[in-house]
């Protein structure tokens, strides 16, 4: 067996300039987990990763949960 025989033969990519939500929605309906980032050039920029999608939206959930934390911290001194 070799490597040609276990790769997908479609080739799943985005460009350095896809936003995010886009290549998360690439990567959901092609049921992949990692996706090749190309320059406009087609040179290999990176690779994006599930795992770095995942990494990204815990930061912004952390950041909403500070916000509504500093937000509920103002009303409640604003309401005595």
């Amino acid at each position: 067996m070799n490597a040609g025989e276990l790769c997908n033969r479609e080739v799943v990519f985005a460009y350095r300039n896809t936003p995010l939500v886009e290549a998360a929605q690439l990567m959901r309906e092609k049921g992949v987990r990692r996706v090749p980032v190309l320059t406009h050039s087609g040179a290999l920029a990176g690779i994006l990763t599930i795992d770095d999608l995942l990494d990204l939206m815990a930061e912004e959930l952390g950041a909403f949960a500070r916000t509504i934390d500093r937000e509920r911290v103002r009303e409640t001194r604003a309401r005595r």
